[in-house]
């Protein structure tokens, strides 16, 4: 009995730490780390396409419709696209990507 309770005192310090909105940070070498508004518009719209929303004055991803983003995996995915590749996007800001694979030394997520 003992256990149950103590399981449902931790359960909650496991749950996803979320949040309201997010970006990339990233770093190349030769050059400091600093916020990557190309590589997390990338994420925001091909990983995020009904949950997210890119914020043109802000450069960050904005949780829409009741979501929220999971810090943890959108970290992942900031460092995923960033080692594999990504791409801009067009103005037009329908997730079409347009230009070259652009790569970084090093990523990770900011929420």
């Amino acid at each position: 009995m003992h256990a149950l309770s103590l399981l449902a005192l931790l359960l909650p310090l496991a749950a996803a730490d979320t949040h309201k909105e997010c970006d990339c940070m990233s770093w190349k070498q030769g050059e400091s780390w600093g916020h990557n508004a190309v590589l997390t518009q990338w994420v925001c719209q091909s990983f995020y396409p009904n949950k997210g929303q890119w914020n043109d004055s802000s450069k960050r991803c904005v949780a829409i419709n009741g979501n929220k983003f999971d810090g943890d995996t959108w970290e992942g995915y900031c460092k995923a696209a960033g080692r594999w590749g990504y791409h801009a996007i067009k103005p037009n800001g329908l997730g079409e990507a347009t230009g070259p694979t652009l790569t970084v030394g090093a990523a990770t997520g900011n929420c």
